[in-house]
């Protein structure tokens, strides 16, 4: 599903790469959390969720405002 969205949404527009790099990162601490049984610190959990912030903000100015 993140390979879909990089390909769709990221590589020709209209979120930028770093938007796409948001998406990867909170996966790979979501994964490394659930499987390797590491603990995420506070301040990378406030990290991804500032993130996780302006991820689904930009997703809801570029790509679902583009369509209203």
């Amino acid at each position: 599903m993140i390979a879909a969205f990089s390909l769709h949404l990221v590589k020709n527009g209209p979120l930028t790469k770093d938007i796409g790099r948001l998406l990867n990162r909170g996966e790979e601490v979501r994964l490394v959390a659930d499987y390797n049984g590491d603990s995420v610190t506070q301040a990378d959990a406030e990290r991804q969720v500032a993130q996780a912030e302006l991820f689904v903000n930009t997703i809801d100015a570029q790509v679902i405002g583009a369509t209203k």
